[in-house]
């Protein structure tokens, strides 16, 4: 989240709008104090003049269709209802990278193995999710015996806080398909990365203007 300001208005650029439960239907308390924090949302109709320009950085559809809490609005809806959306911003040209397999050898991972990738943003709450994944991990390595993972902890997460596995490569900081963690056991989860090895992957476009989309909005509102 960034906020900019300038003499005459103020900015939000946002890629993520609200907080919710990990596991719903399994613990109450959780669910009360997402929502709780979640009610913070009514200060932005209430108060209209605070922010001149509300931007979410990426697309309405990537966000859940989930309320904010009981009572509360869907946080798809209201997001769409305001903000404006930007695509993502990225340093690079996706179009411009090598093939995969070029991109391991420049990276120094080779080929000839499975080489899966986990991460969990740049946050300690993980933890148990990470935890989760090395586990399922060791199961898929009994099939694939050289198999390989990295595995990204994050800044507030040291890698000695997460199991070590043989072929894990675990770094303090730097797809198989959507899982519902509630419900997710370690076998569930090696299934899923078995599975996801072997499809050959699709990506949705990229596009490129994501950083000059954000920048006429924030320039509309210097001029206006």
């Amino acid at each position: 989240m960034l906020v900019a300001g300038a003499a005459d208005g103020y900015a939000l650029l946002t890629d993520v709008n609200g907080v919710t439960p990990v596991n719903p239907d399994g613990d109450q308390r959780e669910v009360q104090l997402r929502a709780g924090y979640n009610t913070e949302i009514e200060h932005r109709e209430r108060f209209r003049y605070v922010r001149n320009r509300s931007v979410f950085i990426g697309g309405y559809d990537e966000l859940p269709y989930a309320r904010f809490g009981p009572g509360l609005p869907r946080i798809r809806d209201w997001s769409a209802r305001w903000f404006s959306s930007v695509p993502y911003v990225v340093p690079f040209d996706p179009a411009a990278l090598p093939r995969s397999s070029a991109l391991l050898r420049r990276l120094g991972y080779g080929t000839g193995f499975p080489l899966h990738v986990a991460a969990v943003r740049g946050t300690a709450v993980g933890r148990d999710l990470l935890a989760l994944t090395a586990e399922a991990f060791a199961l898929v390595r009994k099939e694939q015996t050289g198999a390989r993972m990295l595995m990204v902890t994050g800044p507030r997460l040291h890698p000695g806080e997460l199991p070590d596995v043989e072929g894990l490569d675990k770094r303090d900081y730097y797809r198989a398909g959507k899982q519902d963690y509630a419900k997710t056991t370690p076998a569930d989860l090696a299934d899923a990365m078995r599975r996801a090895f072997g499809q050959r992957p699709t990506y949705r476009r990229v596009r490129k203007d994501g950083a000059a989309n954000a920048a006429n909005q924030l320039a509309s509102l210097l001029q206006s």
